[in-house]
């Protein structure tokens, strides 16, 4: 086997246990309201998005380990947990 595509294959290799192990360790938020909320993530690399969540909606891997925000409220997410949008305020739960 030559150099470039023992490379090749390595990187192809990484990309796909990356793939596996990301989701399982990932933060997910559930809206239970009835309207859009605007919520804001904190992620610790420093990045910041604010996110328009539906009614209904669920979002997988959002995060590995973020700061959720929605109004005057907010919670510290990391690992196998689910952010929940209600009442116009997030809180934790556990998968």
């Amino acid at each position: 086997m030559r150099r470039s595509e023992f490379i090749t294959r390595m990187a192809a290799a990484a990309v796909l246990i990356g793939g596996f192990a990301s989701p399982a360790s990932a933060v997910d938020i559930v809206s239970r309201e009835k309207v859009a909320r605007d919520i804001v993530i904190n992620r610790v690399d420093g990045s910041s998005d604010t996110i328009t969540i539906k009614p209904g909606e669920k979002l997988a891997a959002v995060c590995e380990e973020c700061i959720v925000l929605l109004g005057n409220t907010s919670v510290e997410a990391s690992g196998k947990v689910t952010v929940r949008v209600e009442g116009g305020k997030v809180s934790l739960s556990q998968r």
